[in-house]
């Protein structure tokens, strides 16, 4: 089932009635799963719990808690059925945070193999748990940086390996490492290639190897080809298999954006032309300051680059044969 249609259901049970012991619900297509809403409108994920014996601490957070293990009883039309669910509520009635939600969720419930253990489902709400706390922090990425990176992601060869070396933290200093070789993704809307540097970046060791991603990037109006980070990041997933891909993608998209998570699914980019002027360099080709010039006590140097006589990697610079990171740029 998809997200959307999934996310038209809780509209439609906020319509109905709930109480504080009853609740309306819709199956989750596929699973022995259930979705429903409280009286607040807040969506609830009741997911089938084998009955384990093991006690597990339930969760209470500022926008989520967790009943794990709860006896509950769903009157269908072929008569009551009394099983044991672990109940995940985002106390929010947020539209952008549940939407937010419903997609993580299912992300989850995808994972498991029939009914999950409580330690199986515990392992999950921790990725849940830092997702949310991460939207609820100050961003550390423009929305148009985080975009061009992921286009980076959805156009290699390779997206889970690129999800693998994409950077854990924003403020690390490439976006994306795996061992010797890195990835740096620029972005700029405007149609000259100019990208500003920190020192170090063009700098690298000497047995390093670095790519310079130049993204042109436009705002554009919400159609098939005017994409959300959230659109874009549904079509990674769709050829992500990895829980752990999938995790890391939604993980790291939450850290950077923080607090403009909502913002962020309103805002859209061009995604033909942004995918038709990507282009990579060699970053031994593309101008900058020799570290060695830089006067003692001097630091935080920053400069932009014209890469518009830079040659790209459309004429052969680098060897990817040897890196599994470049090749899937290739």
């Amino acid at each position: 089932m998809k997200n959307n249609a999934v996310y038209e259901q809780l509209r439609t049970l906020k319509d109905g009635r709930s109480t504080d012991r009853d609740f309306e619900v819709v199956d989750i297509e596929g699973t022995p799963h259930m979705l429903g809403v409280s009286k607040e409108g807040y969506p609830k994920l009741f997911i089938r719990t084998s009955d384990a014996t093991a006690p597990t601490p339930n969760l209470t957070l500022e926008l989520l808690t967790v009943e794990y293990n709860t006896p509950c009883t769903f009157v269908a039309d072929d008569g009551p059925e009394r099983h044991h669910y672990s109940i995940v509520t985002l106390l929010s009635a947020d539209d952008a945070l549940q939407r937010e939600f419903i997609d993580i969720m299912l992300m989850i419930v995808a994972r498991f193999n029939g009914v999950p253990s409580k330690g199986e489902i515990a392992a999950e709400m921790d990725c849940l748990v830092a997702i949310f706390e991460a939207m609820h922090r100050p961003p550390k990425k423009k929305i148009q940086g985080l975009w061009a990176e992921l286009l980076v992601i959805d156009r290699s060869r390779d997206p889970e390996l690129l999800i693998d070396a994409w950077h854990t933290e924003t403020s690390s200093k490439y976006d994306f490492t795996m061992g010797r070789d890195k990835i740096e993704v620029k972005s700029t809307s405007s149609e000259e290639r100019k990208h500003t540097f920190a020192l170090d970046q063009l700098n690298i060791a000497p047995h390093s190897r670095l790519l310079i991603g130049s993204a042109i990037v436009r705002e554009s109006g919400h159609s098939d080809d005017g994409l959300s980070i959230d659109e874009l990041r549904s079509r990674i997933c769709e050829r992500v298999t990895k829980a752990e891909a999938q995790t890391h993608l939604f993980l790291t998209t939450a850290k950077a954006l923080g607090t403009d998570y909502a913002r962020a699914r309103n805002v859209y980019f061009d995604y033909a032309e942004a995918a038709d002027l990507l282009r990579f360099y060699d970053s031994r080709n593309v101008p900058r300051i020799d570290k060695t010039a830089v006067g003692k006590g001097v630091s935080a140097v920053k400069f932009v680059s014209d890469l518009t006589d830079t040659p790209d990697l459309t004429t052969p610079t680098v060897n990817a044969d040897d890196s599994p990171l470049f090749k899937a740029l290739m």
